[in-house]
C-alpha cells in the first residue's frame, strides 16, 4: 500500500509544475544551507568592518543632475540565498540614499544575458527623455554585461561601474577593457576559488593600458568551490563599501 501511495506522488510531480518546483527546492536545501553556513563563517573569519575607499586616478565626479538609474546584473549560476541577501542589501541601500537626498532613482536587477535589451532601452529614451546618470553593478558574469553595457551605450556617460569578481563569458574578449565614458570602476576580485573558471577578471584598464578612474583590489577569502566566488560580493555590500561608493556618486 505504501508503495502505491509513493507511486502516485511519484507521477504527480511530473504532471504538476509546482510540486516539480517544490521537489528540486526540498531536493537541493541541504546543499543550500551548506553554502549559507560556509559563508557566514568565512565573513565572521574575515574584517567585516568599513573599508576605506581608495580613489582612483584622475576621477572627475560629474556634477550633472538629472535621474539616476541603478542596474545589477547577476552572474549566470542561480545565486545562493546570501547571494541575493546582498542584492536586496543593495537594494535597501540605493532606496535610504533616495529618500534622504529626495532623489529621481530606480534600481533595477537584471539578468545578465538582458543587457543588450536594457542598452537599446537606454539609447531609444535617451532621444526622447532627460539623460540618465547611470551606474551598473555586476557580479561574476553580471560583471561581463557591466562592461558590455557600457560600451554599448556609448557615447552616453556612465557615472561608475562596479564589477565583482567578474568572469568573462565564452567568446568574449577585452571584458577587462573599461571604455572611455566610463567616469569610475571599482573592480573586486578573488584568484582561489578551486575551480579556475570563477576567477575574476584581475585587472581592469583602460584601452591605452592605463588605470585612470579604476582601481583594482583583491578579496581575501578562503579556497571553498563557489563560496568563494560569492565572497566578495557579500563582502563589499556588508562591510559598507558598496554604499560608500553609492553614496559618493548618487549626489
Amino acid at each position: 500500500m505504501k508503495v502505491i501511495k509513493f507511486t502516485c506522488v511519484f507521477m504527480r510531480l511530473f504532471k504538476d509544475p509546482s510540486l516539480r518546483t517544490i521537489a528540486k527546492t526540498a531536493f537541493f536545501a541541504p546543499f543550500f544551507k551548506i553554502a549559507n553556513i560556509s559563508l557566514l563563517l568565512i565573513l565572521f573569519l574575515f574584517n567585516t568592518s568599513y573599508a576605506a575607499l581608495r580613489e582612483p586616478t584622475s576621477v572627475d565626479l560629474t556634477s550633472a543632475k538629472g535621474p539616476i538609474r541603478v542596474y545589477f546584473f547577476d552572474g549566470f549560476i542561480v545565486p545562493l540565498p546570501l547571494g541575493i541577501f546582498s542584492v536586496k542589501k543593495i537594494k535597501k541601500q540605493v532606496e535610504f540614499l533616495q529618500r534622504n537626498r529626495n532623489l529621481d532613482v530606480q534600481f533595477f536587477f537584471i539578468h545578465n544575458s538582458r543587457w543588450k535589451s536594457v542598452c537599446n532601452d537606454l539609447k531609444r529614451l535617451s532621444a526622447h527623455e532627460q539623460p540618465k546618470r547611470l551606474i551598473f553593478i555586476g557580479h561574476s558574469y553580471g560583471g561581463d554585461a557591466a562592461i558590455s553595457i557600457s560600451q554599448c551605450v556609448r557615447p552616453m556617460p556612465v557615472d561608475l561601474v562596479i564589477t565583482i569578481d567578474s568572469v568573462e563569458k565564452i567568446f568574449h574578449k577585452a571584458m577587462d577593457i573599461v571604455p572611455d565614458n566610463v567616469i569610475s570602476n571599482y573592480n573586486y576580485y578573488e584568484s582561489i576559488d578551486p575551480i579556475f573558471i570563477f576567477h575574476g577578471q584581475q585587472n581592469n584598464r583602460r584601452w591605452d593600458g592605463s588605470h585612470r578612474g579604476i582601481v583594482n583590489t583583491k578579496i581575501s577569502t578562503l579556497p571553498i568551490p563557489i563560496n568563494a566566488h560569492y565572497v566578495p560580493l557579500s563582502k563589499v555590500v556588508y562591510n559598507g563599501t558598496i554604499f560608500g561608493l553609492l553614496d559618493r556618486y548618487m549626489q
